[in-house]
């Protein structure tokens, strides 16, 4: 989404957004679940400009906030609530359950690839419980570990256990240098149905081995789209996707590039048993000749273009066997 600005500097056009009517100078929002603002460091908000505080913008959308975990505390469940969360905005998860999410709010992300808001777990016990039916977070920066050299491993940094949430836009990063990663980025549990990630790109330092990016129990009706993973694992069998424990059923896969940048790994995703549903314009990357990038396929449906790379400097070649219907 595009951000742009109106007349008076540091007051941001929303309409994209909010689908409000700007009418001089002041939006005219429809009926509908209730918008704040947030930008700053945690403790005090961060206004753009003396004008926009001494104009009192921010009181007229419903408030400036000075982090995502102050804003939830105004949202109410069900109604349909926003957070924009204004560019530049930095803010630590430094705690275990640092928010207390509430259902149905979207937290979304103002700017772009210069200025998107990012949010940086620093201890090894930092995590946001996405325990909230309906919740989105949209076109954010998570680096699930801090800069290089801080010596952290972040255990859980997401763990997603409400029906229908999502995760989209914006970068995920699971590892800056070999001793300063997360274990596994993002977990379900069986709750966590009808679950989108569209994240464009997640990667890692190829020394920072996570077990896995993320790692799926009972995520049925899962839809992962627009994505490219590229990360090292912790051992050569275990992709960068990991299907474990309860079988997620009925997922979509589109548009996808999984690649296991471990020495000598021999899969992109982890399968498993009983997992179902279909897979297309999907690339795999191993570093292994002759390994099943996609482990444990049997209930899957691949379209024709789901392909496989097991080494550098190779093309690569349709996955799995093909058959033809009569």
């Amino acid at each position: 989404m595009t951000i742009g600005m109106v007349g008076m500097t540091g007051v941001p056009t929303v309409e994209s957004v909010l689908q409000g009517l700007m009418v001089n100078g002041t939006y005219v929002l429809p009926a509908g679940g209730n918008v704040f603002f947030v930008r700053g460091d945690g403790t005090t908000p961060k206004y753009y400009s003396d004008l926009w505080n001494r104009m009192g913008a921010a009181e007229m959308f419903g408030g400036l906030y000075a982090s995502v975990a102050t804003a939830l505390g105004q949202c109410v469940a069900g109604r349909g609530d926003r957070i924009l969360v204004l560019p530049n905005h930095t803010e630590n998860i430094a705690t275990a359950a640092a928010w207390t999410l509430v259902s149905d709010v979207q937290i979304i992300g103002l700017g772009g690839e210069s200025n998107r808001p990012t949010f940086t777990w620093t201890t090894a016990t930092s995590t946001i419980l996405m325990n909230a039916a309906g919740v989105t977070f949209a076109n954010l920066n998570l680096n699930f570990c801090p800069a290089a050299g801080g010596g952290v491993t972040v255990t859980a940094p997401i763990t997603i256990s409400a029906a229908g949430n999502s995760i989209v836009g914006g970068k995920i990063c699971v590892s800056t240098d070999a001793t300063t990663l997360c274990t596994i980025g993002i977990t379900t549990t069986a709750g966590a149905t009808d679950l989108t990630i569209a994240v464009p790109r997640v990667y890692g330092a190829t020394a920072g081995t996570p077990t896995t990016c993320m790692q799926f129990v009972g995520a049925s009706r899962l839809n992962l789209r627009n994505m490219t993973i590229s990360a090292a694992t912790s051992a050569v069998g275990v992709g960068v996707i990991r299907f474990l424990t309860t079988a997620s059923t009925d997922i979509q896969v589109y548009d996808c590039v999984f690649r296991n940048n471990l020495a000598n790994s021999t899969a992109a995703v982890t399968g498993m048993a009983g997992v179902t549903g279909e897979a297309d314009f999907v690339t795999m990357k191993v570093n292994s000749g002759g390994a099943s990038a996609w482990g444990t396929v049997a209930s899957m449906c691949f379209g024709p273009n789901v392909t496989a790379c097991n080494t550098d400097g190779q093309r690569a070649a349709v996955f799995g066997t093909g058959s033809t219907l009569a």
